[in-house]
């Protein structure tokens, strides 16, 4: 609920606005526009997997992407409401940490925005192999 004089931004505001604090590396930004007790799933295949609820385990997430990856990068492609979620279309860019190898691929997401936050999160990396092969030591 908003307090009175408050207004929510649109569903692809919140989106815009998470991708921006993701761009600054604003951590606290990102949580601003994310629900208390929003879920974001990562692929079961990928090292830093598993459904991750509320802002604690969002933060310990983060901390698992970075100590992956280095120099991530998002270009978005485009972002559309659509229905009852925000489907975004981005080109992510960033080096393993591990080997100094770099990935770039496409990856969808999908933002569930409730109340003018995000309440779940669900990413789609084109390729979870090649993730792991940028990662892996030959």
């Amino acid at each position: 609920m908003t307090k009175a004089g408050e207004s929510l931004l649109g569903t692809v505001e919140v989106v815009q606005a998470f991708y921006n604090a993701m761009k600054r590396g604003d951590v606290e930004g990102i949580l601003a526009v994310v629900d208390s007790d929003a879920v974001l799933e990562e692929a079961n295949s990928l090292p830093y997997a598993g459904v991750y609820r509320g802002h604690a385990a969002w933060r310990n997430l983060s901390a698992e992407f970075y100590a992956t990856w280095q120099d991530s990068v998002n270009t978005i492609d485009s972002i559309a409401n659509v229905g009852p979620y925000v489907v975004s279309l981005i080109r992510w860019r960033a080096t393993s940490r591990y080997t100094g190898r770099t990935i770039e691929m496409p990856l969808a997401e999908f933002f569930w925005v409730v109340e003018g936050k995000i309440a779940r999160l669900l990413p789609f990396y084109w390729d979870t192999a090649a993730v792991l092969r940028v990662i892996e030591s030959e």
